[in-house]
Parts: C-alpha cells; sequence; structure tokens
C-alpha cells in the first residue's frame, strides 16, 4: 500500500504475530479486528522478521507495515524505516580515571542514548504520519521516550496491560496518554509504581473476544481425546524455566510437574491431558530426559499438546481451557492463563509450591483453588470426579471476577479499538491533542461508566 503521512495513523508495534485473517489466534492488531477502526489508519511496525504470508495479509486488509531494519524483511516491497540524524556525544572535560569522571561519563551517556530515542521516533513518526503510538512494552525507557516525542508532536502515547499483575514494581513503570487495563483496580498498583498516566482505561480482558470463536476446535481436540477413552480432561499451563535456577525456576520445576501429570495419564486410561506450553517450540528441550514420557502420553490419544504453529501462530490458552473439564496452572505469580481459562467458564486450580500467599488469590476457600503440591491436587480432583455432583466450588473465582474483570462481556477489544477510533476521528478533525483525550474520556464515561476511567495520574 503506497503510503500516505497525510492520513493520521495509529503505530502498533509488531511481534510478527499479525494473524488478520484468524481471530483465534493472537494477533498484534486484535483491536481493529474488534472495532470500525478503518485499516488505512493501521501501520504495524516490526522490529521481527516480517514474512511473506503476513505482507499478503496486510496489503489484503488495506493496513500499512514498515520494517526497522533491512534484515528483517522477505518481500522487497516492505519499506524500511531509515533513520536520519546526527547526534554529537558530549566531550567530558574531568580528568581521566576519577570517580567523578565515571559518573558523568555514565550520566552523559545516558542522556546521548535517550536523545538518540527521541530523534529516532521523531524522524518516523513525521515521516509515517503517526498520532497513536500503541503498544505493552513497557520495560524499559523505550516507550517514555515515545511519550515525550508523541507529546511534542502533539499526538498520544497509549499502552495496554498484556498480563495480569498484582503487585507494584518500578520495572512496570509506565509514562503514557492512555493506559487500557483489565480492571479500575489497577489505578492503585500504578499508583504505587509512580506512573504518569493522563488517562486510566478499565477494559476488561482484551482476549475475550477469542472464546466463543475457540470453542469449535477445543471441541474437536476435546473429542478425540473422549474417542480414545478420556472421561476425565485437564488444561495444564506451565510457566517459562531457564538453565541456570540461581536466576529464574529451573527446568526441574517444570520437569516435575510435566512428569507428574504425564506418568498420570499413562497409568490411568480414563485421563485426558490438553497441554498448553508458555514455550511450545522448547517443550521438549525442557523436558530434557522425561521426553520419552511425552511421547507415549501422545501415543494414547489421551495427550494432546499446543505446539506452535509457522509464523507464531500463536494459541490462546482459553482454546485449551475449552476442551477441558478443569485447567491447572502451575503457580501463583504468573496466572494470565489461568486469569484467561477462568474468564472463559472454566474451573481452573493453581499449584503453589513456593507457598506465594501475600497473593490476593489466598481469598479463595482452602483446598477450593490453591494447593501446595501436586499430590494434596490430584487427591482433591480424584474426591471430585468419585463425588457425584463434584466437590462444590472447586476451582470458582467468581469471589474475585469484579476486581479481575468488571465486565465480563466479550467486548474488552471492542472498547479499546472504538476508544482508538475515536482518537484518529479526533486527529481527522484537526483538533488538539487534550481536545480529542479529554472528549474521548467523556465519551467512554458516558458509555460504560465514569468509574471506568481515572484522569490524572
Amino acid at each position: 500500500m503506497v503510503e500516505n503521512k497525510q492520513i493520521p495513523k495509529i503505530a502498533a508495534y509488531g511481534t510478527a504475530q499479525i494473524n488478520l485473517q484468524s481471530k483465534m489466534y493472537y494477533s498484534d492488531v486484535f483491536f481493529w479486528q474488534q472495532s470500525l477502526l478503518p485499516a488505512k489508519n493501521v501501520l504495524i511496525y516490526s522490529s521481527r522478521q516480517t514474512t511473506v504470508r503476513h505482507w499478503q495479509e496486510i496489503q489484503e486488509a488495506g493496513m500499512h507495515i514498515v520494517a526497522l531494519h533491512p534484515r528483517l524483511v522477505d518481500v522487497d516491497e516492505i519499506p524500511i524505516f531509515s533513520p536520519s540524524f546526527h547526534i554529537k556525544t558530549k566531550q567530558l572535560n574531568q580528568r581521566q580515571g576519577s570517580f567523578h569522571f565515571l559518573e558523568r561519563w555514565f550520566l552523559d551517556t545516558e542522556v546521548w542514548r535517550y536523545n538518540y530515542k527521541k530523534h529516532y521516533w521523531l524522524n518516523f513518526f513525521e515521516q509515517y504520519g503517526i498520532k497513536v503510538h500503541y503498544s505493552e512494552f513497557k520495560y524499559d525507557n523505550e516507550h517514555i521516550a515515545i511519550a515525550d516525542v508523541l507529546n511534542e508532536l502533539g499526538g498520544v502515547s497509549a499502552m495496554w496491560q498484556r498480563s495480569y499483575e498484582e503487585f507494584a514494581t518500578p520495572e512496570a513503570t509506565i509514562v503514557a496518554d492512555l493506559l487500557f487495563s483489565f480492571t479500575p483496580q489497577r489505578f492503585e498498583i500504578e499508583k504505587q509504581n509512580n506512573s504518569r498516566i493522563s488517562y486510566h482505561i478499565a477494559t476488561g480482558y482484551h482476549g475475550d473476544f477469542r472464546f466463543p470463536i475457540l470453542r469449535n476446535q477445543a471441541q474437536q481436540v476435546r473429542a478425540s481425546l473422549q474417542k480414545n477413552g478420556a472421561r476425565h480432561i485437564i488444561a495444564f499451563y506451565d510457566e517459562a524455566t531457564g538453565d541456570d535456577g540461581r536466576w529464574c525456576f529451573s527446568h526441574s520445576v517444570a520437569q516435575t510437574s510435566y512428569s507428574f501429570l504425564l506418568e498420570k495419564v499413562l497409568a490411568e486410561p480414563w485421563l485426558g491431558l490438553v497441554i498448553k506450553p508458555k514455550k511450545p517450540n522448547t517443550l521438549r528441550y525442557v523436558l530434557g530426559e522425561f521426553d520419552e514420557l511425552l511421547d507415549r502420553a501422545e501415543a494414547t490419544g489421551r495427550c494432546y499438546v499446543y505446539y506452535e504453529k509457522e509464523d507464531l501462530l500463536r494459541f490462546p490458552p482459553a482454546g485449551a481451557a475449552l476442551a477441558a473439564d478443569i485447567a491447572i496452572n502451575d503457580n501463583v505469580y504468573a496466572v494470565t492463563a489461568a486469569l484467561e481459562s477462568v474468564l472463559a467458564g472454566i474451573p481452573t486450580l493453581l499449584l503453589d509450591r513456593e507457598n506465594w500467599n501475600v497473593s490476593q488469590l489466598y481469598q479463595f476457600e482452602a483446598g477450593k483453588v490453591i494447593f501446595p503440591d501436586w499430590q494434596s491436587l490430584w487427591n482433591t480432583l480424584i474426591d471430585h470426579w468419585n463425588t457425584p455432583q463434584g466437590i462444590s466450588g472447586l476451582g470458582d473465582w467468581s469471589l474475585l471476577f469484579d476486581e479481575l474483570d468488571p465486565f465480563r462481556d466479550g467486548k474488552a477489544a471492542e472498547r479499546i479499538g472504538t476508544y482508538l477510533h475515536w482518537l484518529i476521528q479526533g486527529f481527522e478533525q484537526g483538533l488538539k491533542r487534550d481536545t480529542i483525550l479529554a472528549d474521548a474520556a467523556e465519551r467512554y464515561g458516558q458509555q460504560w461508566g465514569y468509574d471506568k476511567i481515572v484522569a490524572g495520574l
């Protein structure tokens, strides 16, 4: 598509999860899929490999795409951003080798880096007519430079909450005009983070529109497991582990979980298992010597793994949950997958070997949601399945539903996309950014409740 910088655009950070044709998978532009925002107002910029399939989908949709480096494109027609500016490095006068020299050198270097980023994004936004930047990545200072530039240009910086986060941390501090989050309670966490957000907007869980779309595929998986004898089916989510246990949970943590469940599949001909790994392509590496257990379990026809397809077609956790009777998340500190399965209507249990009892999730009745080890969790499942009506309240999160997602209506992405559309309409009308931001906030409050939007953090 020929670039026209006169058209005000939303720049969406691309992770190579374009997926414009199938709403079943993760997509970098999920907000567009669920709103009336015209494709011509969306530009995807990518710092990852862009394939022929991505290019074809973007062309058919009528969107724009820009690569940030020539090595990242497989298609000659994809434009490549080439910044044009130069920032001089300040020369220091302090005596070489002194403590003060090193300190000043560090500070000046950081200032130079920040100014470089500002000039880079200024070039980018001016060249492509960007009025809104939309991203979820907040774990470095890049988004702060972007917000700074857009403020100077009269544009808008917007961010969205990707994962369930319960506690404040300086690593997650946000500087932006807008933050779309699951719930109004997120506002208090951002205050503790010392974030600077002009408008905090509660939208609900962004991926809830996929739940009905996933049901058909989930039922196919379920039917396949049942055909091979499964009468009770578990969905399991792991968390990423690493080679060095000094800095993160080691692979042995995941191996303990997988070996327990896979051995149960092999021992119990009535048990089915659906696995949704955090990183599907490294699952067998993580399993190590237990890899053969997975082979044997899959051979029974009662174990299904959501491996990652080509071009990062990533399947949401809800798909696995909807194929099962009950879902299990292997920790309490990272529960986005568990939250998704609960919102999809599937009872969900949490394994807490680390005793993370500071979590608000410990408000649940003991022995109903959180379990300290695999054996106690398994014993409870056996009791549940052997009880005619099951154990009342097992895997039930309804106590905290309003704090997790006050909407639960499948329209979170629609709300985000509509809000972004309002911003673009304001720029098309030639309005100033402060007017555009205030008007959008007022419209959202009128439609969804003034308690769902907070100004001036």
